[in-house]
Parts: structure tokens; C-alpha cells; sequence
């Protein structure tokens, strides 16, 4: 280990010192034999590098002396003395550098120096005491303010956020999704299949009953009977995405969604298509949508409430010879249902009355028949419908493709992931379905 005792100032380069250095300048490794000109800046780096180096090495043989003491009860004299060696050594390259560095006052850092660890070790008391006393152990309290600079902290930032440099962050897995409507009017229509692109039937048009008790030899009456012909079109409903190759390539779980969204999306819009759409290419034709597809309510009287609107909706069916299975109504109207009292103050719902729940309030029923709950039926209108008179026609199920041959796609390493139905409603007995309009 080489030591430099003030070495003389030869110049000034911008402002400051430059040093002449005999026998092995902190920049040269040693090796030159001649005057070589360094900066301050240059000896402070190099003599920070030389004592971190020699305090690693103080360190180690300290540790090398406590694990003798633990071992075997005693230390090696070649340990002390290396020991003893390297703390002399220390502290004269320590002092040189500190009469170097205070020699220059007016270019040194005046705030107040910190004594390194091995600084702490071998200045303090009982360093000196184990040396004067030739074996033992030492225990060391640092004084916090040595490893203030080195705090680790899991937060950055202002103001201060946790970040995941150190700590891992908590990664939940998959795709958090979005809100799926309820597709529970889907999941109770009668369904059925077809191979064609088009719906043909007979029904009944008009029908009377002319049927009479009659005496012998007189004429029968006689009825009468009418039939028209209807259609329903097979319609396409189709709505695609486009993603990059890389993207489905690293994150599996979003083709996965993907596809369920595509899905959800088509069958969500065919259930629009089954209550509102008005028959009009290349709509289906509704139950609500297309007035030809259900018998309209009547106006009631002044003042009337809305359960007895669905009450005379109810009847409507019955009276036209048909079974009511269940009303169709947006949630918005329902909740007035819900919240209407009585004279008295009460609510209309449970114990018997008019509204009712069935499995643990997860079904409600309005005059014993289940409400379907559903965001496509238009607010403040609703349905009294009889699934015996109507039919869903499936083509094609939902299915979602993927396509590389679109547009620029081979260009752009792009897909197009496409979700297609083809369906067609038919409502065979507009008779047994009322629609009105909810009176509050």
C-alpha cells in the first residue's frame, strides 16, 4: 500500500488544483516513477476505491478473528498481528489522506464527514482495548447515522408510493371482467333448429265458432275459418375485434376472453333483436318491436296503478284462450313496483299480496306469475307473454373465427377474431302476448 504525504500543486485547470504525484499516482496503479500531474477529483476517486478495498479486507480478517475465538476459544498470533497490521496501515492512509484533504480547504466538501464501519471499528475504545489486552471479543454499536445514506425503502417517489423494484407486487391472475347482461330471456325461450335461411308457416287467422244446438231438420250453422301465410328470415348478427399476433401469442388468457366476450356479444344482441327489433331488414322481427307479433293493452281507467295494469294484461291472455307464463319488465319499472305502498304505508310485496319472491327472493312474481327482469326491454313498457306462442330459430350457434387473410393484417402481424350468430324469431299467436305501457 502506498502513502502520499502533501503532494505539491503544479497548476490549476478550470479553477482547480492540479497535484504532482511521485511513485505511483492513485490514476497509474502505481507503476510510474516520475512526477505525473492528476486532478482532485481523480485522487479522491481513486483513494475512495483504495480504503473501501482495504476495509473490506479489515472486515474480513476481523471476522476471521471472532470465528478463532468461537472455534477454538483462542486466536492464532498470525491473526493478530494481521489484524494489527491492517489497522496500523488504515489509519496512516487514513491521516494522509485527511492532511491532504484539509490542506485544501477552500476545494473541500465542508460538511460534517462520517466515519466509515471500519473507521468506527478502529478508532473506538474497545478496538484499543482488545489489542492492548491480546484476545477477547468485541461487540460494535454503530451509530445510526452510518447507514442513513443506505436506507432501503419499498416506497418512491412524491408523493411516496409503494413501488416493486424491491418487493414483488401481488399479481392477480387472469382478466378482471367487465359487466354481462343477463341473458335470461334466452335461456327460457323456446328454441329451435334449422338448416334454411328462411322461416315459412301456416297459422290461423281468424276463427268463429258458429258451433250451435240445432232441432232435427233444421240447417246447421256453420263456421268460419281463415288461414295467412308468414315468414320469419334467418338474420346474421356479427361484431369482430382486431388484436396483434404477439399479443394472443403472450397472453393466453385473453383469447379466452375474448371469445367469451364475442359471444356474450352476439347472443346478448339477439335477445335485443327478440323484444325490440321491428322486423325491418336485417332486424328480426320482435315480440315488443313489431306490433304484428302481440295484442296491445288497452288504456285503463284514470289513476290507475301499474300492478293493475299487469293485472289486466294477465287476463288479456286468459281471455283470448291462452296461458300466461311470465311478464317481461325493465328493472328501472320494476323497483317503482317494489317501492309502492300502501294507505297504510306498507309495501304491496310479500306476505301474500301482490308481489312475491320464489327461491330466497331470487325470483319475484307479480300476480303468481315469475318477472323477467331484463336492461332490453324498453323503460316503461312491459310484456304479459305465453312461450307456447312464439319460437327462437337457431342456424348457427355463436361461434368465434380467427383470420390473418383481412385487410392489412399479413403486413401488420394483425387478427381478426370475428363472434357470429344466425338466427330468426317467430311468433306464431300474436294473441297471447300483451304489451303495454306501465300507467305511473
Amino acid at each position: 500500500m502506498y502513502k502520499i504525504k502533501n503532494p505539491a500543486i503544479i497548476g490549476y485547470t478550470n479553477g482547480k488544483p492540479v497535484y504532482a504525484v511521485r511513485g505511483g499516482a492513485p490514476d497509474d496503479g502505481g507503476t510510474a516513477t516520475k512526477e505525473k500531474p492528476v486532478t482532485m477529483e481523480v485522487m479522491q476517486v481513486k483513494f475512495k476505491e483504495a480504503l473501501a478495498e482495504h476495509e473490506k479486507t479489515l472486515l474480513e480478517t476481523f471476522q476471521k478473528y471472532e470465528n478463532d475465538l468461537k472455534e477454538y476459544g483462542s486466536v492464532s498470533e498470525k491473526t493478530k498481528a494481521d489484524l494489527k497490521l491492517m489497522a496500523e496501515d488504515y489509519k496512516g492512509l487514513r491521516q494522509d489522506i485527511d492532511e491532504i484533504l484539509q490542506s485544501q480547504t477552500k476545494w473541500h466538501d465542508t460538511k460534517p464527514q462520517v466515519k466509515s464501519p471500519g473507521k468506527e471499528i478502529i478508532d473506538s475504545d474497545e478496538f484499543k482495548q482488545l489489542m492492548s489486552d491480546g484476545g477477547g471479543r468485541l461487540t460494535k454499536q454503530f451509530d445510526d447515522s452510518l447507514f442513513m445514506k443506505n436506507t432501503i425503502l419499498g416506497e418512491g417517489g412524491s408523493p411516496q408510493d409503494p413501488e416493486s423494484v424491491i418487493v414483488p407486487r401481488h399479481e392477480v391472475p387472469g382478466i378482471i371482467p367487465g359487466a354481462f347482461r343477463m341473458l335470461n330471456i334466452l335461456d327460457v325461450m323456446p328454441t329451435g333448429q334449422t338448416s334454411s335461411n328462411l322461416i315459412h308457416f301456416t297459422r290461423e287467422l281468424t276463427y268463429t265458432n258458429a258451433a250451435a244446438e240445432t232441432i232435427e231438420g233444421a240447417a246447421k250453422p256453420e263456421s268460419t275459418l281463415t288461414f295467412e301465410d308468414a315468414t320469419s328470415p334467418v338474420r346474421t348478427i356479427a361484431h369482430w375485434l382486431k388484436v396483434s399476433k404477439q399479443v394472443m401469442d403472450d397472453a393466453p388468457a385473453l383469447a379466452t376472453y375474448i371469445d367469451t366476450r364475442l359471444r356474450h356479444g352476439v347472443r346478448q344482441k339477439l335477445m335485443d333483436q327478440i323484444i325490440a327489433g321491428n322486423g325491418t331488414s336485417p332486424n328480426l322481427s320482435g315480440l315488443i318491436g313489431d306490433t304484428a307479433n302481440h295484442t296491445a293493452l288497452a288504456a285503463g281507467p284514470t289513476g290507475e296503478i301499474n300492478p293493475d295494469a299487469a293485472n289486466r294484461a294477465k287476463e288479456s291472455v286468459i281471455t283470448a284462450d291462452y296461458l300466461p307464463d311470465a311478464f317481461l319488465v325493465h328493472p328501472t319499472d320494476w323497483g317503482k313496483i317494489e317501492r309502492k305502498k300502501d294507505s297504510n304505508g306498507q309495501y304491496l310485496s310479500g306476505g301474500g299480496g301482490v308481489i312475491n319472491y320464489l327461491a330466497n327472493g331470487l325470483i319475484p312474481t307479480l300476480w303468481g306469475l315469475p318477472v323477467i327482469l331484463s336492461n332490453s326491454i324498453t323503460v316503461g313498457k312491459f310484456a304479459c307473454v305465453s312461450w307456447f306462442s312464439m319460437l327462437l330459430w337457431m342456424r348457427q350457434e355463436a361461434v368465434v373465427t380467427i383470420h390473418d387473410q383481412d385487410q392489412d393484417n399479413v403486413q401488420k402481424n394483425l387478427l381478426t377474431i370475428r363472434g357470429e350468430l344466425r338466427s330468426a324469431f317467430s311468433v306464431f299467436r300474436p294473441a297471447a302476448n300483451v304489451v303495454g305501457d306501465w300507467p305511473e
